[in-house]
């Protein structure tokens, strides 16, 4: 039986996409898990709302706006007992069944260090299987929005680098995960909604097709 999951969501303002994330990921998931809140100093009434879970979710207030990388090696630093860590963003909508999606990948492929929700195009695809019923799409690489990663392996390719510039942490992470020889995959048909067209520090990120004509649930926000 796996031990409960630690969930370390990252927030940098964007309210309502925070709320959504926290509430489709309570309506959404039915495994066991942990919340566990990082706010990277937001600045809009995000940690004022925060504060009103704190029955829900541990939460911590960066003392300053410290990036992604950082605020999520604050997270798992103080995680505990787990067999898995999950770091996800706070634009995200978790579709229904998502985590179990997300376990039988790691249980059925034990080679997969690092196992994604929803992966984007510039992570170029190395290959499919389906073991099982169980179909996997394999990558170069996974963005920090999505990672459910073996405990294992987090202790022997983390933690993020700490950077202020996009995508030096995951795909830092993903360097030494390749690097290890473990596999980076995700579920053929996505099982998370990537909703946020902005990073934490509120750059404009995505220009790629196939992220601004995807289809969204009827009630996911998209910026």
């Amino acid at each position: 039986m796996k031990k409960t999951l630690p969930i370390i969501l990252v927030v940098r303002d964007r309210l309502s996409l925070t709320q959504q994330t926290i509430a489709t990921l309570f309506k959404n998931t039915t495994l066991p898990f942990r919340l566990i809140i990082i706010s990277d100093a937001s600045t809009d009434e995000t940690n004022t709302h925060l504060t009103t879970l704190s029955d829900r979710a541990r939460i911590y207030m960066m003392p300053g706006q410290k990036g992604p990388g950082a605020c999520r090696n604050a997270g798992a630093a103080i995680a505990y007992d787990y067999d898995f860590l999950y770091f996800t963003d706070n634009d995200v909508y978790f579709l229904p069944g998502w985590l179990e999606k997300l376990y039988s990948i790691m249980d059925t492929y034990p080679n997969v260090g690092i196992c994604g929700g929803y992966t984007t195009d510039y992570h170029k695809t190395l290959g499919t299987d389906n073991k099982d019923g169980v179909e996997v799409k394999y990558t170069d690489g996974q963005a920090g929005h999505s990672i459910l990663i073996r405990k294992e392996l987090w202790l022997r390719a983390g933690p993020f680098a700490h950077s202020n510039k996009l995508g030096v942490d995951d795909c830092a992470l993903s360097t030494f995960v390749k690097f290890l020889k473990y596999d980076i995959a995700q579920p053929k048909k996505p099982c998370i909604v990537h909703c946020g067209m902005t990073n934490s520090f509120g750059d404009k990120i995505f220009t790629y097709d196939s992220e601004i004509k995807q289809k969204f649930p009827e009630d996911a926000l998209v910026i």
